[in-house]
């Protein structure tokens, strides 16, 4: 299956290495990379947590081929209690996190807060197949020398 990132810099194999940071789905001492389906929900989801929304125009996107078997889905009654507040719940953080531990699968995917029926995806950094994971051809997030235009806001 192909899945999406962003970076500062066309794909390398440095995408795989922790950044330490937290999120919905894990502690900052846990490894993972957060991936979208598709190249829109990665704008999508990054929309949600940006200050001020948007994401600059010097990002790409790269692409990551993962294993179709790889992936462990969670469904909404399998999550912690108030999964989708915000600020993030310590609970989802403590949750992805054991999963990620466990690393019975390469993927863990959540469903999406960004876009409903969508979902998010956490690659296991720590896991053994992470050698597994190949690398597309990456590209920039814009489109060269076009800028986006909103008429309701011009």
């Amino acid at each position: 299956m192909w899945l999406y990132t962003l970076s500062r810099s066309p794909g390398s194999r440095k995408l795989l290495q922790s950044t330490g940071i937290s999120a919905r789905w894990n502690q900052g001492e846990v490894p993972c990379r957060y991936l979208a389906a598709h190249p829109g929900m990665l704008v999508a989801e990054s929309g949600v947590l940006a200050d001020p929304p948007g994401l600059p125009d010097h990002y790409y996107v790269v692409p990551l081929e993962v294993p179709d078997d790889s992936i462990r889905y969670f469904e909404d009654h399998e999550l912690p209690e108030l999964w989708t507040q915000f600020p993030i719940p310590v609970a989802t953080q403590d949750f992805g996190s054991a999963h990620l531990k466990v690393a019975d699968k390469l993927v863990l995917a959540y469903p999406s807060l960004a876009v409903n029926l969508e979902w998010i995806y956490v690659l296991n950094l720590a896991h053994p197949l992470l050698k597994a994971v190949k690398f597309g051809r990456s590209y920039p997030l814009r489109r060269p020398g076009g800028r986006f235009s909103d008429p309701i806001m011009n």
